[in-house]
């Protein structure tokens, strides 16, 4: 399987891939957490590398529109800047969602057209 993706893509992806997930907690100054993010990595050929998605986002309703999820959105941000193999951030919101699509559009995200729950 692996060498298969080195042959695939020409890299190794022993130490490139990150296929648990990683999860990040925004705490208050008072050490109640504010939020959370869940980031996973999945190989796609349709991009020709990794596309790292937000699987869970939460922020606690009292600490909505306070720049949490900027804050943890910007952590997803960082891991791609970090890895020349990640090519997308993507993530899934319901259509009735609207709050959250307008938190993921103004940290940048739009409608990918993938399919009309998708943001990247």
């Amino acid at each position: 399987h692996r060498e298969g993706l080195k042959k695939l893509f020409g890299i190794d992806f022993e130490d490139k891939l990150n296929l648990l997930g990683t999860y990040y907690v925004a705490l208050s100054p008072e050490g109640e957490v504010a939020g959370m993010i869940m980031l996973r990595q999945e190989i796609n050929i349709s991009v020709g590398g990794i596309v790292l998605y937000v699987h869970q986002v939460f922020t606690k309703k009292k600490f909505r529109k306070m720049g949490v999820f900027k804050q943890l959105f910007q952590l997803a941000k960082d891991e791609a800047n970090a890895n020349t193999m990640i090519k997308a951030i993507r993530l899934s919101v319901f259509h009735s969602n609207k709050a959250a699509q307008a938190a993921y559009e103004k940290v940048g995200m739009k409608h990918s057209g993938l399919n009309k729950r998708e943001y990247s």
